[in-house]
């Protein structure tokens, strides 16, 4: 008879717990189109749920897409004082004092963010992590050989790389450290077409934050696509128009 109760309760709790993820994802997709109108219906929520961490960054986040930037910092220094490997907090915080034109103290929690990371990286599978790496490198070919030939001719030599993620000296220079992908190289300038467009002169992809991101496999393919075809298509001096007309938006 115990042994019933106990399974009731598990039920009991997985029930709970999928309908937490359920209005979180809820607040999620309503606040990309109404920020405002999803911050009203965070404020609705039992208090016991708006103390949670996680839909306490998901508060933050409304807050700086509707405009309260200086309230969404307070929430998130509150959540790393709480707990200071809190790394989605030290990432938007980032995003934050970024917009506040506070880029050295974004900078610190980028760091931060990349600390934290790089030591749940090292924490995966050896196995599982050299499998992501392999993936995300054959999906990135595959995205190459696709292009149109006069892409392919012009990228003949330029390296294709793989990562785990973004190195320190990357972030400390500016990149995003939950970034996708790296094209370096020279920026384009006001070009006339694909054949005085610039080159990167390397491009990197970042497997451990698109399988972060991605963790569905049909996902993860089309966004290494979308992630190269998009910054090449900057590269080679195509606007937003261009992109969408040559299926690469």
């Amino acid at each position: 008879m115990a042994h019933d109760e106990d399974m009731d309760d598990l039920v009991s709790e997985d029930a709970e717990q999928a309908a937490l993820w359920q209005a979180l994802e809820e607040l999620v997709q309503l606040g990309q189109q109404a920020p405002t109108e999803a911050l009203a219906r965070f404020a609705s929520l039992p208090e016991e749920v708006q103390c949670l961490v996680d839909f306490q960054l998901v508060q933050a986040g409304l807050l700086r897409a509707s405009g309260e930037p200086h309230t969404a910092r307070k929430l998130l220094e509150a959540l790393i004082a709480i707990d200071r490997d809190e790394a989605d907090a030290h990432h938007l915080l980032g995003d934050v004092l970024e917009e506040l034109g506070e880029f050295a103290r974004a900078r610190e929690h980028f760091l931060e963010t990349l600390r934290i990371d790089a030591l749940a990286s090292a924490q995966r599978d050896n196995e599982e992590l050299e499998q992501i790496l392999d993936v995300t490198l054959e999906h990135l070919r595959n995205t190459i050989e696709e292009l149109p030939e006069a892409w392919r001719e012009r990228l003949q030599g330029v390296p294709l790389l793989v990562q785990r993620l973004p190195s320190e000296d990357m972030v400390r220079s500016g990149l995003d450290p939950r970034a996708l992908g790296l094209f370096e190289g020279p920026l384009h300038a006001d070009t006339e077409g694909l054949d005085s467009a610039p080159l990167p002169t390397r491009i990197v992809l970042f497997a451990e934050n698109l399988a972060l991101d991605f963790p569905d496999p049909d996902d993860f393919e089309e966004q290494v696509r979308i992630t190269v075809l998009h910054e090449l298509g900057h590269f080679f001096g195509l606007d937003e128009d261009d992109m969408v007309r040559l299926g690469l938006d």
